[in-house]
């Protein structure tokens, strides 16, 4: 049982739906003093409320999970299998009533109220109790606000040590100095965090600080102001005892839901959760943005009417493993691997090929009805999984329509009407590929790399998960003593798992499932630990945006 859009999102097994959603848009939550938009008559919805877009966004939010999820919630569907939560600020309860709005309209009659009268509302909506925990900073699960001072100990040790966040303050000092004359009053990295926050939302509305800036100096402002966005939140959740303190008790409800399914106990389909982006990022344990635009076919508020060129970076579809333990019951490639050690499987082929149509559909209106082949440029890393993948994005992308595209035409080449070749450029050797490949050594990343794996944060992570690689290590015939290591084998054993592979002559299902589980936390770090340096970042993917 597939999803209707995404051909590959398969729920036939689904037992459990939760969502834990951020707010809609809002007006801000606070303004600078010589902000010529603090009074309230510029935002009528009130300061820090859900604006007339926010609300429209979680509306269009619930019907794509009702349209995702059809096939697991059913065309009869009742209010009372839904548990709704949300933090009691206005803005998030507002949100998690729009989505419900969308996700549960009354279309049978049962739930429809006032039919054969005057309210025709009853017909399109139907109201749904939402808990909230009061005082809002004792809400332990869907707010960050308690004091807790171990987590500010570990807050204030970052900002107060930091060398990246220290830099980037020397950096920025005059542009500061300079912006806090502007704003009226002194600005540090966690204001200008706020300032870019409070800018952007208010040139969404049109509202431009024309007797300081133009617009494009305003746009300049803000586009300088979003690199102290971003690190602070990437510095604000990146600590594991910040997330574990500030997201554990959104954790911890989660597992008791998903425990009350395993046991029977549970009389709810779906579980949802209404916050704020600040706990979604410590609850995900990474940093993530989001932009904001206007309408496609599938998006109604992605806006493409104004785009200029279309620039994407994919990642190769689902590989065969590309190692295995010595102990690996699977590393027969003849019988088990047919397309080869690391390469692009027949689900990955199908993934990519859907990721074009996508990318028709989503885009058609700036690429036309009527388009070529000349018209893209298309670069691939040397692995052959990347460069297939490339390929079968395309041929999803670009079927030939036209008949000056179609080959074969009047012949019994019938591939001719529904496929075209690109040329899709590699740059060999695969290692002084500065473009498309990381894996070029360099001495500055690696002194990078052992500098960030002797911190602190790693060495509790390594000892905190001790004892499970020790065990891991009996099983699979080889020492599991590093991150990276612990989170390849986790890749190896979701792969193998996807197939119905099992290392039942050492686990039961259920076991590997959940050693899978632990190790992919290690998948996460190594991810994390050896991205989050801003030296590594520049010289690994810098050639990319060069």
């Amino acid at each position: 049982m597939t999803s209707d859009r995404w051909p590959d999102h398969d729920i036939s097994t689904l037992k459990l739906l939760q969502i834990v959603h951020r707010h809609g848009d809002r007006a801000p939550t606070g303004f600078p003093l010589n902000d010529p938009f603090k009074d309230p008559k510029y935002w009528v919805e009130g300061i820090g409320e859900l604006t007339t877009a926010g609300k429209y966004r979680m509306y269009k939010l619930g019907q794509f999970v009702r349209q995702e999820y059809s096939n697991y919630l059913g065309d009869k569907y009742s209010p009372r299998e839904v548990y709704a939560r949300s933090s009691v600020t206005g803005r998030c309860i507002e949100s998690l009533s729009a989505v419900l709005a969308g996700a549960y309209p009354p279309k049978q009659k049962d739930w429809q109220w006032g039919n054969e009268t005057d309210a025709q509302l009853g017909r399109v909506w139907q109201p749904f109790p939402i808990e909230t925990f009061m005082p809002h900073e004792n809400d332990l699960v869907l707010s960050d606000a308690k004091s807790c001072r171990v987590a500010d100990k570990e807050w204030h040790q970052i900002y107060d040590n930091n060398t990246e966040i220290k830099a980037f303050e020397a950096k920025n000092k005059e542009f500061y100095e300079k912006l806090s004359k502007t704003m009226g009053e002194v600005i540090d990295i966690h204001k200008a965090d706020a300032y870019h926050d409070i800018l952007n939302i208010e040139m969404n509305h049109n509202y431009f600080w024309s007797k300081t800036w133009s617009k494009d100096e305003e746009k300049d402002v803000v586009k300088q102001l979003y690199d102290s966005h971003i690190l602070t939140f990437k510095h604000n959740w990146m600590s594991p005892a910040i997330q574990r303190f500030r997201a554990g008790g959104l954790v911890k409800e989660l597992n008791i839901n998903f425990d009350r399914v395993l046991k029977n106990t549970n009389n709810k389909k779906v579980y949802v959760y209404s916050t704020h982006d600040t706990l979604n990022l410590q609850y995900l344990g990474i940093v993530y943005y989001f932009g904001v635009c206007l309408a496609s076919d599938r998006w109604p508020n992605h806006d493409i009417s104004t785009l200029k060129l279309l620039q994407i970076v994919h990642r190769h579809g689902d590989r065969s493993p590309t190692h295995f333990p010595p102990n690996d019951p699977f590393k027969d490639l003849n019988k088990y691997w047919v397309e080869g050690l690391g390469e692009l499987t027949t689900k990955g082929k199908y993934r990519m090929y859907k990721l074009g149509e996508f990318i028709r559909q989503e885009y058609n209106q700036y690429l036309g009805d009527k388009y070529s082949p000349r018209e893209v440029y298309a670069r691939s890393s040397l692995a052959d999984r990347c460069i297939e993948s490339l390929s079968n994005l395309l041929s999803g992308a670009y079927p030939p329509k036209q008949k000056e595209w179609q080959w074969g035409n009047d012949s019994d080449a019938a591939l001719g009407k529904v496929w075209q070749p690109f040329p899709i450029q590699t740059f060999m050797p695969k290692n002084d590929d500065l473009v498309l490949n990381h894996e070029k050594k360099c001495n500055r990343v690696d002194k990078a790399l052992e500098e960030r794996y002797n911190k602190s944060d790693v060495k509790m992570f390594l000892k905190a998960n001790e004892e499970l690689y020790r065990n891991v290590s009996a099983y699979v015939g080889e020492t599991v003593d590093t991150i990276g290591f612990a989170g390849g084998l986790e890749g190896v054993l979701d792969i193998e798992m996807f197939y119905n592979h099992f290392w039942t002559n050492v686990w039961t299902k259920e076991e590997e499932i959940e050693i899978a589980a632990q190790l992919h936390k290690s998948h996460l770090a190594s991810y994390r630990y050896e991205w989050d340096t801003p030296i590594i970042q520049r010289l690994r993917a810098g050639g990319l945006f060069d």
